[in-house]
Formats: C-alpha cells, sequence, structure tokens
C-alpha cells in the first residue's frame, strides 16, 4: 500500500522515499509539490520553516547565492544517504522553487528577514552602524548611507549572476535608497512627534529632568553652559548635586544603567591624566625637559671659548707676586682645611716643576681661577671657601687687567651659570619640608632674577628659568601621582 506522502508512483509496487518533495511534470507542466514524510507521516510544518530559513539565507547580501548553492548541495548529499540513491544539487533546488510557491507568505517573510537581519546584527557596533549610514549626524548618514548602499547593492547584483548594466543600475538605485532613508525617518519622526503634539520624553528622562531642573535649580541654558565650561568629558552628573546622587544610586543598583554609568566614568577616569595634561598646557605652556633645557645652556658655555682664545691672543704677562705674598701670609696663619686649600692655589702660582718661581702666562693663572671654581663647588667648610673667594676675586682683578674683554665673555658665562641654577630652583619650587622654598624667598629670588649681573647688558633669564623647572615638575608630579586629584 502507498504511503500518505506518496503523490505520483511509476509502478504500484515502488513505494516513495521520506525525501520526495515533486513529482515528474505531467504534459510540460511544472513540478507538483509534495510534502515532506518521515516514517509515513507527512510533515507539512517542516517544509514551512525550511521555505522561511531557505527564502531567508538566498537574500542575504552577496553572499546569500553562495549560502543557498552551498545548503542545496549538503541537502542533496543528505537525503542521498537517507534514500539510499543518489539525489543531485539541482533537485534539490527545484524542491526548493516549489516550496517557495507553496508557501508564500514563509517565502516574503523569509526574504525580508535575509535582508534586514544582518543590518540589525551590525547596528550594536559603532564602526559597522557608522559606516552603513544608522548612526551619527544627518550628513554622514546620508554619505555612508548612499555609500553603502550603493557598493551592496551592486556586488549584491553581480554575486547573482547579473549583467554589467544591471550592476550600474542596482548600484545607483541603492545608493539613491540609502542615501535618502536617514531623511525619510527624521521626516517620520518629526511627523510622528507633531501628530502627538510633544515629544516623547521617557521615564529616566522625566526623572532626571526634575532632579536638574526642579531639585538643583538650572535651566536647559544654564545647565548648556555649565557642561561646555566643564569641557567636552563632562556629563549631566556633574551639573549638580541631585543628579549627582541619582547618578551615584544608580551605579551601585544591579542593571544597565549601573553597566552604562561605570562604562562612562571608567572612560572618562583612563583619559583623566591626558586631560589634566591638556588643561595644564593650555594654561602654562608645554613643559620643558630640565635636563635638555640645562644641557642646552652648558653647550652655551662650552661655544664662548673661542671668545676666551681671542682675549687671551691680545694678552699681557701677570705680576702675580702681590698675590703670593698675600697667600703665603693666609698659609702662616690659617689651620685646617683653609690652610690645606691656600697652600694648593698657592703652588699653582708656580711655573710647574719650579717651585718658588712665579708663572707670568695669563692663561696658567684663568686655569688656576677655574680651579678655585672646583674646588669651592665641593668644598663644605666654611673657612676654607672663604679664603677661596679672596683668593679668586685677587685673580680675578689681575686677569681683567691683563687680558682686554675677558669680563665681558666672564659675564655671559656667569649668566648662562645663573640660569641654570635657576631650573634647579624652580623644580624646588614645590618641595615640601625642610627644603622647601618659603613664598617670601622665592619673591625675593625671582625679583633679583632678573638683575644683571657684572657687566652683563640686559636683564637676567634667570626667572625664565626658575619658570621653567617649576612647570617641568609639575609636569613630574602629574605623572608620578596620578591617584592623588590634589
Amino acid at each position: 500500500m502507498a504511503g500518505p506522502w506518496e503523490k505520483y508512483a511509476p509502478a504500484p509496487a515502488a513505494a516513495a522515499g521520506p525525501w520526495q518533495k515533486f513529482q515528474p511534470a505531467a504534459a510540460g507542466g511544472k513540478p507538483a509539490y509534495t510534502p515532506s514524510g518521515i516514517g509515513g507521516v507527512e510533515m507539512p510544518l517542516l517544509d514551512r520553516f525550511n521555505t522561511f530559513v531557505n527564502s531567508a539565507v538566498d537574500q542575504i547580501p552577496i553572499i546569500g547565492p553562495a549560502l543557498s548553492d552551498f545548503g542545496a548541495g549538503v541537502d542533496a548529499a543528505f537525503a542521498s544517504m537517507i534514500e539510499g540513491k543518489p539525489v543531485t544539487k539541482e533537485e534539490r533546488l527545484a524542491i526548493n522553487k516549489a516550496q517557495e510557491e507553496e508557501y508564500p507568505i514563509e517565502n516574503v517573510a523569509g526574504r525580508v528577514t535575509g535582508v534586514v537581519a544582518p543590518f540589525m546584527a551590525a547596528a550594536p557596533f559603532a564602526t559597522a552602524s557608522k559606516v552603513l549610514g544608522m548612526s551619527g549626524s544627518l550628513g554622514s548618514r546620508i554619505g555612508f548611507g548612499a555609500a553603502s548602499g550603493g557598493m551592496i547593492s551592486a556586488a549584491d547584483t553581480a554575486a547573482r549572476g547579473g549583467e554589467w548594466d544591471d550592476v550600474l543600475t542596482s548600484g545607483a538605485v541603492g545608493a539613491g535608497v540609502g542615501g535618502a532613508f536617514p531623511l525619510v525617518e527624521r521626516g517620520a519622526k518629526l511627523a510622528w512627534e507633531a501628530l502627538k503634539g510633544s515629544p516623547y520624553v521617557s521615564k529616566p528622562a522625566s526623572k532626571v529632568a526634575d532632579a536638574l531642573f526642579n531639585r538643583d535649580k538650572l535651566d536647559a541654558s544654564s545647565a548648556a553652559a555649565k557642561l561646555a565650561e566643564l569641557g567636552p568629558d563632562a556629563v549631566i552628573a556633574d551639573l549638580g548635586e541631585n543628579v549627582g546622587r541619582q547618578a551615584g544610586a544608580l551605579a551601585t543598583t544591579p542593571g544597565m544603567a549601573q553597566s552604562e554609568i561605570a562604562r562612562v566614568l571608567k572612560a572618562r577616569q583612563g583619559a583623566r591624566n591626558s586631560r589634566i595634561t591638556g588643561d595644564v598646557d593650555t594654561l602654562l605652556g608645554p613643559s620643558p625637559v630640565p635636563s635638555k633645557v640645562v644641557q642646552g645652556l652648558t653647550d652655551s658655555q662650552k661655544a664662548l671659548g673661542p671668545g676666551y682664545r681671542e682675549a687671551f691672543a691680545g694678552a699681557q704677562a701677570v705680576d702675580t707676586s702681590a698675590l703670593a705674598l698675600n697667600l703665603d701670609s693666609a698659609i702662616v696663619n690659617l689651620r685646617g682645611d683653609a690652610q690645606k686649600a691656600v697652600k694648593q692655589v698657592r703652588q699653582m702660582l708656580d711655573v710647574y716643576g719650579e717651585p718658588g718661581f712665579l708663572d707670568p702666562n695669563p692663561s696658567t693663572l684663568f686655569e688656576t681661577r677655574n680651579a678655585i671654581d672646583g674646588m669651592m663647588a665641593t668644598e663644605a667648610n666654611p673657612k676654607a671657601i672663604a679664603a677661596l673667594t679672596q683668593a679668586r676675586q685677587e685673580i680675578d682683578a689681575l686677569l681683567a687687567e691683563a687680558v682686554p674683554g675677558i669680563k665681558e665673555i666672564d659675564a655671559m658665562y656667569a649668566e648662562l651659570a645663573r640660569q641654570k641654577s635657576g631650573v634647579e630652583m624652580g623644580g624646588m619650587v614645590l618641595d615640601s619640608g625642610k627644603t622647601a622654598i618659603r613664598p617670601a624667598e622665592m619673591a625675593d629670588e625671582l625679583a633679583a632674577g632678573v638683575q644683571p649681573e657684572g657687566l652683563f647688558v640686559g636683564p637676567s633669564g634667570k626667572a625664565f628659568r626658575v619658570s621653567q623647572g617649576a612647570r617641568a615638575e609639575i609636569d613630574r608630579i602629574i605623572g608620578t601621582t596620578a591617584n592623588n586629584l590634589n
């Protein structure tokens, strides 16, 4: 006896297999549809579902035809195993076509789903949503919508075997629809709001508005102005105590609001250092690198070398006998570190290897002065420092008489040294404890820092270097104490 799914049989003894979906056309007609069945039971619901799925897959833009072809191949292979005889992919495609005509509602629903579903899946992703013209400003939505619509339509037509003219036409139509959709959506939204008489306000938005306008006593214009004043990273919760408390309550309550508040505040906290640095740069200017500033000043001091050589080219011999006599007297009277320091200076005045014979070379006397500067930089005993200072002053006076122009070069060298000390002082402005500089002391230093010393002409740059050192210290503090907002 024939099974209930069998509609056509070439011989009474040949029972139809459970995967039979169509019969050969009679007298040139189209294949007749036969419901699926398993174990003698017809399953039209399965065919309705297959119709929906196959139509949806086929209508996926660009890759739909390839997926449908692949699915038909898989179905054919599976059916061949069940039937025990070969079933071709073409037979499966014919079955799918017959099902589309048998179930037009499922076919249309599947086609709409296949077109819309990929765009809905892309909507939550910011980049994909923007590229497809689904988010952003109206202008960017129109531009991206036209571009993506045109490319997707053209590529889909090409994937379905369309001719070149069809591809161009499809691309043009897709671009027009993609570019027009944001305008249509905006118009529909405005029309809907006009029909309602007022824009729709959600319940959460009403609560925020009540806290902001009624409790924090802000109006729309003042709230907008305050947001602009706080900067681009400001949020409504920053505008008042009530909206701030409301945001805090939501942040402790599990749910979507908690996740969103945490996401926004975490992103803002991550950019805190760069935001603070940017604000400080706007107010105080970019931060210099102290080591590079000092290195530049040192290089400028070295650049004065040729000037010293030119000055010594016209120098005359020096008579250091009076200086030597003064140092001999000091050696007799002094003791300890001071006596030792003076002995060293006295030995430097003699010709090397000839004790007791004073060297008349001004260059040697100049190097003696430099040596005294090095001794004073490392000396801690005040008596020794005083003795060295006295000897240096006398040597300086002898050089001024013997080397024309040396004092002008000395003044420029000393000015650069003052500026280097200014950088160091600026780095100590924000110190705490015993090393901290008192405000009155800093005011005196800045006032004196613009006054020239010696033969230097013009205001000194020390005060400016102090400001550079302080600015660099502010930048260091911001970078190393990120958790200390104060």
